[in-house]
């Protein structure tokens, strides 16, 4: 009996040392386990929150992208538009412009016509008022010509202002009508009577005056 006591001894020694280190293990992973609690949780949840966040901020990003191209797709849709309604008021002010550069030479045309009209029949009247002889055939050709050359820039005249009456508007195109309409009733006076031309040229001025500046108006050029 007594050699087995020590060896018991030993035996239950070593039982009570193996509970104790399980005991010791057990203590630590529960103090392990709540430590990582302790320390892990918050960063979980916030990690669950972050991503969370993410999504909703790439949800956000999408409709904001989605509103965006609607927005530019909208803007280029006005850009366009606008685009081509200034093209064509472009177009229609180019035509207009190039009308009455037209018609203004027109205007010179009948002008100059009829002053030379004056200074032909005029220079023939001197001549017989001075008593010196006239070559028949030449005063015949010269008032000829001038007559077919103002008859040619009235016709002239009226092309123009046909056109004019499609870009324009209805006052200059009254007063452009009214101005070739007394021209060619004063030609005859003219022919008959050629100071009757110096005797009207303030009238000529003041319609030619109104004409240029219904003109300049009907192209908004600044009559200051």
């Amino acid at each position: 009996m007594g050699p087995n006591v020590p060896r018991r001894n030993r035996s239950l020694g070593m039982v009570y040392n193996t509970l104790v280190e399980l005991l010791i293990i057990g203590a630590t992973c529960s103090v392990l386990s709540f430590l990582l609690g302790v320390v892990l949780k918050p960063y979980l949840r916030g990690y669950s929150a972050k991503k969370g966040e993410n999504l909703a901020t790439h949800e956000d990003i999408d409709k904001l992208v989605d509103q965006v191209s609607a927005v530019t797709q909208t803007a280029k849709e006005i850009e366009s538009k606008i685009s081509g309604e200034l093209w064509n008021k472009q177009k229609h002010w180019e035509m207009k412009r190039d009308v009455i550069f037209e018609m203004s030479k027109k205007i010179s045309g009948v002008d100059d016509a009829l002053t030379s009209m004056y200074s032909t029949h005029m220079h023939y009247r001197t001549l017989a008022e001075s008593g010196q002889v006239i070559d028949a055939s030449m005063k015949a050709e010269a008032l000829s010509k001038v007559t077919v050359n103002l008859g040619k820039s009235a016709d002239a005249y009226d092309g123009a202002l046909a056109l004019m009456s499609i870009v324009c508007g209805l006052e200059l195109h009254q007063a452009l009508r009214e101005f070739i309409i007394f021209t060619r009733q004063l030609v005859p006076q003219i022919q008959q009577n050629p100071p009757v031309y110096t005797q009207s040229a303030a009238e000529i001025a003041k319609r030619l005056f109104r004409i240029r500046g219904l003109l300049r108006k009907e192209l908004g050029v600044d009559l200051a």
